[in-house]
């Protein structure tokens, strides 16, 4: 017999009858079924005020009062009285319920209340709220509280779907509004910010066809559009705007292409997601590409158009055709080549780029096309007009369509992702190219880049390549990687979030305690010894070494900060030291998201603090013979070995620049 059942042994459920426990376990489950109901009439509860309609990529609907055109978030009270949202919050995170506070503003029953989701922070005027965060395309938890953020009284969770561009997210007016009766929330072709929902969306349309591709031709042809869901509407615009619904030509039948043209083309139907924008440019190097009869452009704009160069000569490098609006370019007010100088989200334009190699004789990977952000690159300063050779930057991102350009663009051994591209137009900034150092000025880049990587230190890929700008020829650019932490995580290991960046405007990645402290010992000098063994290990002195090498070839006459650079460091799994590398111009503030006041610390200060170190000069000197000796990357033989081969590759696609 067991000794712990014996008679009388404790038995903690000994006292209950089969009868008692039978009682309790009902007990318990009506407890459960109750809990479960008031959870169900919780669900089923119709908030007060509702989170009734957002969009996260807005490209037309609805602009701000500085003119731009962030995603948006609509509110509806939905109640029989008056809603004072005073300490109402709204959110993007449900760890912080109180991130963005509303000011006092009175919802009347049915009324609606839109609040941009800007990042801009204003609660002054009712008519222009902006939430301090901006919405995520691909999606993200959303949610508004009553004040104190203790209650949620309306929430996307765990998040609203991933949206595109001018399709938002909301809520059906009743649930008989869907052919699923269960669903609140549905997703809307035609946005309607301050009005009832409607027209939910029935479906994608597919995307365009064409007879022709992309690229050189030098016959006309005839070229025809397809689309294959039935009951869809082509439209086509000829000056880079964008087709809509309402706007560019209905395509009727084969359209007659004679000479250069740029065609963005979509398809739509009622109720249907349109189909993506294509852009195509056809290039004909035998002429001009006139202004269409339906563009918009003013005269003054209209003969801004230059011939493409012979055949041979637009064969002789790759292609990137660059399209966007014509306004966003030339209009007085918010145009890329008549204020340069500007930056901001507003000043990253919309944009497509096309890389075509077809009647290229290099190695090819293939003509292709992606959305991007255009803005302008460079330093400040200098004469500027429409026609001025400015260098561009080009971002990826799901704000315009495409997260990141997929693709080699630098040979088969090169990256194939990428999230930002610079062509550099091979001349200070707002200055006019002397066609006579046409070459030279072109070549400047490269030929630092390919002698940093030659001295055995990371260095971006580049390539010379034409660039047409709306279909007209812009000249010959030097197409560049950007030292970003994607570049860097792919030549030295690791993630992009392994790394933190600092550029000589003050940008960062992240705060760094590293940096601050190589900062504080510029301001204590290096009497003391262990200071330089601490500096040792902050940052990689041979490789800055080689930095200082490199500058002083290019006669940088102890200013080593000119024309550019950038500092990185690895932060995890294993911290390392500094590296200094050099970049071909500064960055511009607005080009980074996250900024800092602008450094005190550069490499000439940097410099000038350890040129009062016996070792780091012997250090210094070591390098520098080591790369003048014979066959070492700064040899005469080699320097000019580069220079000539890069000239070679550059010197035949020169020919149309230098007449124009």
């Amino acid at each position: 017999m067991n000794p712990s059942r014996r008679a009388g042994a404790s038995d903690p459920l000994a006292w209950i009858s089969p009868a008692q426990f039978s009682w309790g376990l009902t007990a318990l489950l009506a407890l459960l079924v109750t809990a479960f109901h008031q959870d169900l009439l919780q669900y089923n509860r119709e908030p007060e005020v509702v989170l009734s309609e957002i969009l996260a990529v807005n490209h037309s609907a609805l602009d701000d009062a500085d003119g731009d055109f962030p995603g948006w978030i609509e509110l509806q009270n939905r109640s029989g009285r008056p809603v004072d949202l005073a300490g109402w919050h709204l959110t993007d995170d449900f760890r912080n319920p109180t991130r963005w506070t509303f000011p006092s503003v009175t919802l009347d029953p049915g009324a609606f209340l839109v609040v941009f989701a800007s990042g801009k922070d204003r609660t002054n005027r009712v008519e222009d709220l902006h939430a301090n965060f901006r919405l995520d395309p691909k999606g993200r938890f959303l949610g508004l509280a009553r004040p104190g953020g203790g209650v949620f009284e309306d929430e996307f969770q765990p998040k609203y779907p991933a949206l595109p561009g001018d399709v938002s997210f909301g809520r059906l007016q009743s649930r008989g509004d869907s052919p699923f009766p269960l669903r609140r929330h549905g997703l809307f072709v035609t946005p309607s910010p301050g009005e009832t929902n409607r027209g939910e969306m029935l479906g994608q349309v597919a995307d365009t066809q064409f007879s022709h591709p992309r690229g050189i031709h030098d016959q006309p042809f005839m070229l025809t559009i397809g689309c294959r869901t039935p009951g869809s509407e082509i439209r086509y615009t000829l000056d880079g705007s964008l087709p809509r619904p309402d706007r560019g030509v209905v395509y009727s039948g084969p359209i007659a292409i004679t000479n250069t043209t740029i065609l963005r083309a979509a398809a739509f139907r009622v109720g249907f997601r349109p189909s993506n924008v294509d852009t195509l440019t056809f290039l004909f190097p035998a002429g001009a590409r006139p202004v269409p009869e339906t563009s918009s452009l003013s005269e003054e704009t209209r003969i801004r158009t230059h011939p493409l160069p012979p055949r041979t000569t637009l064969s002789s490098v790759p292609i990137v055709s660059l399209v966007l609006d014509p306004a966003d370019l030339w209009d007085p007010t918010r145009g890329l080549q008549v204020n340069p100088l500007q930056t901001g989200d507003a000043w990253e334009k919309a944009a497509s780029m096309e890389w075509i190699e077809s009647g290229f004789t290099g190695s090819r990977t293939g003509d292709r096309a992606a959305f991007c952000g255009l803005s302008v690159h460079g330093s400040s300063g200098g004469n500027f007009g429409p026609d001025t050779k400015l260098s561009f930057r080009l971002v990826f991102r799901d704000l315009h369509g495409t997260p990141e350009w997929s693709g080699r663009l630098f040979g088969p051994t090169g990256a194939k992702h990428f999230k930002t591209l610079l062509l550099d137009a091979g001349s200070p900034v707002g200055e006019s190219m002397d066609t006579r150092q046409a070459g030279p000025n072109l070549i400047r880049g490269a030929l630092t880049r390919e002698t940093f990587r030659a001295m055995g230190q990371p260095a971006p890929d580049g390539r010379f390549v034409h660039v047409v700008l709306n279909g007209s020829y812009w000249g010959v650019y030097d197409l560049q990687e950007r030292i970003d932490t994607r570049f860097l995580a792919d030549r030295l290991g690791g993630k992009p979030s392994n790394y933190t960046m600092r550029s000589p405007n003050g940008v960062a990645s992240r705060e760094d305690t590293a940096w601050l402290r190589i900062r504080e010992l510029c301001g204590l000098g290096m009497s003391d010894p262990g200071r330089y063994a601490e500096l040792e290990s902050l940052v990689d002195l041979e490789a800055f070494a080689d930095f200082v090498v490199l500058r002083t070839q290019d006669r940088s006459r102890g200013d080593f900060d000119a024309p550019g650079w950038i500092a990185v460091r690895r932060e995890s799994p294993r911290v390392g030291a500094y590296l200094f590398l050099p970049q071909g111009r500064h960055l511009r503030k607005g080009e980074d998201e996250e900024r800092t006041p602008l450094d005190t610390l550069s490499p000439t200060t940097l410099y000038r603090l350890l040129q009062s170190q016996p070792r780091f000069m012997s250090l210094l000197e070591k390098r520098r013979r080591m790369h003048e000796s014979p066959g070492g990357a700064l040899s005469p033989a080699a320097m000019e070995a580069r220079r000539s081969e890069l000239l070679e590759r550059v010197e035949p696609a020169l020919g149309a620049e230098m007449l124009q």
